[in-house]
């Protein structure tokens, strides 16, 4: 059986480079005015490889008449191929193993490349799809002749968008070596940034610039979320949506669309924004500020690993033996790397004069003193939560209510219209929330 992601990184291929749009009209006489021949000339040009001149007379089609939807999804395809992006290309990036995130395990080099590429064929199917919803929709308006519809390309579009965002959002950071992936234990999702921590430290550019690209990720996820996913899902239902591909199994399709694009899209969504560093705010809503240190670990018993960091200096060290030495050498982050964490011992943890449990003590011991000073006896209990937490239920990352419940309340931020007051954040989740008064229930609302 064919492993359904490549199966839909075939559909993706063909939706993208095998749709037989390559109607000519007969005219060869190649008119300024004359959108038929120009789209004819274009299609030409497109199956010679000539794919700049090919964008320039689907461009001059547009303008001669910019109903012609052939003209905008030949645009598309002819920019795609002019910035040498091939669709086929991307197979390897879409056939992902389940912990992995499309397009997140991409070489740096090969970023700039493909999201200019996609860019390039989002910006006329964007149109195209405009066009082609309002026409459907108002007939009168005639926005499309609608010879090519959404339905035509929908699944291939929605992945395109969400390729187009995670791309986005690793070339933001190309500086840095960032990865996003998804535990496929706990189906959580985990970002880690430790290449870009000692930068942030002393310098706030580098702390804005990733907290506004997590920023950026969440809003246009949630885009492909509630906007461009339920319309594809519409569409698979008693369309013609394969034709072009030989494939007639609609159902198939959907599911693939929900395996590879929609759950993916949903688990990074929903909890991206845990992941913002040092910015003294609750982005996990449960009430603590910048409560977790970069250590890989779970500090405050949620079950979320490094959500909410705090942007603090780390005294820490590595060591490969079993017999633990707390004067090893400080390494820096180059000389450890991100897969030694089991192997890290944090000595010390710095302040930044926050009140991270909201107990009105600012930088109380508690908060930068493991529950189990010494390492050895956090990896014999598992346990690495820092003191100030000790009282705080456990909680796991799979657990989908109490996420769930955490997301509404982080999202709960209009102090004019409260969904959830201060009793009902300490009922439902309690931890910092149980130190709060109504003075600073109505601070934590601020700046956001």
């Amino acid at each position: 059986m064919i492993d359904p992601k490549i199966l839909f990184g075939l559909l993706v291929v063909l939706c993208l480079s095998s749709c037989n749009l390559f109607n000519p009209s007969g005219d060869v006489t190649v008119d300024s005015d004359d959108a038929n021949a120009l789209i004819y000339e274009g299609q030409l040009l497109y199956r010679d490889g000539e794919y700049e001149k090919s964008a320039r007379y689907f461009s001059k089609a547009i303008k001669a008449d910019s109903t012609k939807s052939e003209a905008w999804f030949g645009l598309a395809k002819a920019s795609m191929h002019a910035d040498g992006v091939d669709p086929f290309e991307m197979i390897p990036y879409i056939n992902v193993d389940d912990g992995e995130i499309p397009f997140m395990n991409m070489d740096t080099s090969d970023i700039s490349h493909f999201y200019t590429g996609i860019r390039d064929a989002l910006l006329p199917l964007r149109e195209l799809v405009r066009r082609d919803t309002l026409t459907e929709k108002t007939p009168a308006l005639k926005l499309s002749d609608r010879k090519v519809t959404y339905s035509n390309f929908s699944v291939s579009y929605a992945f395109l968008e969400f390729a187009y965002i995670l791309l986005g959002f690793r070339q933001s950071l190309s500086g840095y070596a960032i990865t996003l992936t998804i535990d496929t234990t706990t189906n959580q999702v985990s970002l880690n940034i430790d290449s870009l921590y000692t930068a942030a430290l002393s310098d706030t550019a580098t702390l804005n610039l990733l907290n506004t690209s997590i920023d950026t990720l969440s809003s246009n996820i949630d885009q492909v979320i509630d906007v461009i996913l339920p319309t594809v899902t519409d569409l698979l239902d008693g369309t013609n949506l394969l034709d072009s591909t030989q494939l007639s199994d609609t159902t198939n399709v959907s599911e693939l669309v929900k395996e590879v694009v929609t759950e993916k899209a949903e688990k990074v969504g929903s909890t991206i924004s845990f992941y913002k560093l040092g910015d003294k705010i609750d982005n996990d809503g449960d009430g603590c500020i910048d409560e977790e240190i970069l250590d890989g670990k779970d500090n405050d018993g949620d079950g979320f690993v490094d959500e909410d960091l705090r942007l603090v200096p780390l005294t820490r060290g590595v060591t490969s033996t079993a017999d633990l030495d707390y004067n090893t050498t400080t390494l820096t982050d180059s000389e450890y790397g991100v897969s030694n964490y089991d192997n890290i011992i944090y000595i010390g943890i710095g302040t930044d004069s926050l009140d991270h449990d909201m107990d009105k003590v600012k930088e109380n011991v508690e908060e930068r003193t493991f529950l189990y000073p010494e390492y050895t006896d956090r990896v014999t209990n598992q346990d690495y939560r820092l003191l100030f937490s000790k009282d705080f239920s456990r909680e796991q990352s799979d657990d989908s209510t109490v996420t769930n419940v955490r997301i509404e309340i982080m999202s709960d931020t209009d102090s004019t219209n409260i969904h959830y007051s201060l009793e009902q954040r300490k009922d439902m989740i309690g931890r910092c929330w149980n130190n709060y008064d109504e003075e600073m229930f109505k601070a934590w609302f601020r700046g956001r």
